[in-house]
């Protein structure tokens, strides 16, 4: 807690100092029962409190966890639901053109398209070819060599314009016809990734599949908190479904983190900060009774605090205000004060 000390000899009255900033603010959990996807628990969050939950360290989840109550699970501020394309333009969810295949995406954050046209998302360490978009004619290229999405990504960006991005049907179809049409098998096999078809058996990750695929622009960024929080800690749970999660919940049977698709409906987990304020009594006094006749009126005095704490840079985070006594009034004469008992 920053303190600010003040001495100003005008008066003799008792001043309240109420320093409004603080090391950090308190932040407080709230549950709202209400049902809602995460997006719109998020809007509600923000609209009625700070934010969804952001979650700094252990002692902030237990807390969390004490506020959920006896719900199972909460929607808390954790995501990383926007996909957006390498050349760095982000897309709002579930507005823009998709072409998943069955129980996609997953996990993974880079995306490939397979022969057949769908949408895969995979380790981006995974090695298969790529899609490049040309920036001076417009056209896209297929680049038979075998790299991370990365590697791609910068491959792309140093002879072309970037990996291809995909806008609507007509345009997957053409990528797709170029994958399959320019397509040759590559009979050594592959090391460090899975460069063949999605559906291949893991257990054959790293042998010889003659069937295409290849990396395109679309990714998913790191996890992130809703209100733009960096804070590191997490807290998942061991086992976490394959399915589409770009969104998070606490388990509160054991207060651990669990990946949810962002259209499922959960009660959520809001947060807020109160400012702890600090009040404190300064003594002004007044040295000549010419001093006393001109500055009678105590708003005006407080005029004058309120200056000199300008000139010592403190400004709107201090608030004034005068301290009466038990007569009412707010200045004594000092051989006034001497006999009383009053103080501040």
């Amino acid at each position: 807690m920053k303190t600010h000390g003040l001495v100003v000899l005008l008066l003799s009255g008792c001043l309240l100092v109420c320093d409004l900033r603080s090391a950090g603010a308190l932040r407080r959990y709230h549950r709202v029962d209400e049902i809602m996807n995460w997006p719109d628990a998020r809007r509600h969050c923000r609209e009625k409190f700070a934010d969804l939950a952001t979650i700094e360290d252990g002692a902030r989840n237990t807390e969390a966890e004490r506020a959920g109550g006896s719900r199972t699970k909460l929607w808390i501020g954790l995501h990383n639901s926007t996909w957006g394309w390498s050349s760095g333009v982000h897309l709002k969810p579930y507005t823009f053109y998709t072409n998943w295949a069955s129980e996609q995406p997953s996990f993974w954050k880079c995306v490939m398209m397979a022969g057949s046209g769908l949408w895969y998302s995979r380790d981006c360490d995974d090695k298969h070819y790529f899609l490049c978009n040309n920036g001076l004619t417009g056209s896209d290229v297929l680049v038979q060599t075998l790299l991370s999405w990365t590697d791609a990504r910068a491959h792309c960006q140093r002879h072309h314009k970037d990996l291809s991005v995909i806008t609507k049907e007509e345009e997957n179809q053409q990528l797709q016809l170029k994958l399959n049409s320019n397509h040759t098998t590559n009979p050594h096999g592959v090391t460090g990734g899975t460069a063949g078809h999605p559906d291949q058996n893991q257990d054959d990750r790293y042998q010889y599949n003659p069937k295409p695929s290849a990396w395109f622009g679309l990714f998913r960024p790191e996890w992130k908190w809703s209100d733009g929080s960096t804070a590191p800690y997490r807290r998942w749970k061991a086992v976490q479904a394959q399915r589409a999660a770009g969104c998070v919940t606490m388990d509160l049977t054991s207060a651990e983190w669990i990946q949810r698709p962002c259209i499922n409906k959960y009660a959520f987990l809001c947060y807020s900060e109160v400012n702890v304020s600090m009040v404190r009594a300064v003594k002004l006094r007044l040295s000549s009774s010419a001093a006393l006749t001109q500055w009678a009126e105590p708003e005006s005095v407080l005029q004058q605090v309120r200056q000199k704490l300008v000139e010592r840079g403190v400004r709107e985070d201090v608030k004034l205000s005068w301290r009466r006594q038990l007569d009412g009034r707010v200045f004594n004469r000092e051989q006034e004060e001497e006999q009383q008992s009053a103080s501040c």
